[in-house]
């Protein structure tokens, strides 16, 4: 039995990810429904990621939120928000805004500076 009442540790879980296309909330429920029909026991109350790196126009989160859950599968976190007034919305609504695996922040490039030349100072006839 360990001494302390929790223990953190890290794992990985693979994740169905619902990429958006619309951004209207009763096309984006139908849509799932229908999926959901294709395979209820895979699908029914799946925990999700919705991915919205297509949806690039302003968008009422709470309604798209509300169609999702309508459908019965649990968001567990939304990937892809590039606005920044949507990831405060999402955030607010206690949904954690992740970053996929092959999304890579992008770093500052290097600046290479070629190596300096040497001298050789030359006095007297000897070398310094």
């Amino acid at each position: 039995m360990s001494n302390t009442p929790i223990e953190l540790k890290g794992s990985s879980f693979t994740l169905s990810v619902v990429h958006l296309h619309d951004a209207n909330p009763e096309v984006i429920r139908q849509a799932l429904e229908d999926k959901i029909a294709q395979a209820p026991a895979f699908l029914r109350h799946a925990p999700v990621v919705v991915n919205i790196a297509s949806i690039e126009e302003e968008v009422e989160w709470r309604a798209i939120n509300e169609a999702i859950a309508a459908t019965g599968l649990r968001i567990m976190g939304v990937s892809g928000c590039k606005i920044p007034r949507l990831k405060t919305e999402i955030d607010r609504a206690g949904i954690p805004l992740l970053t996929e695996g092959k999304e890579k922040a992008s770093r500052p490039a290097t600046v290479r500076t070629p190596p300096r030349r040497r001298q050789l100072l030359v006095r007297s006839q000897k070398r310094v």
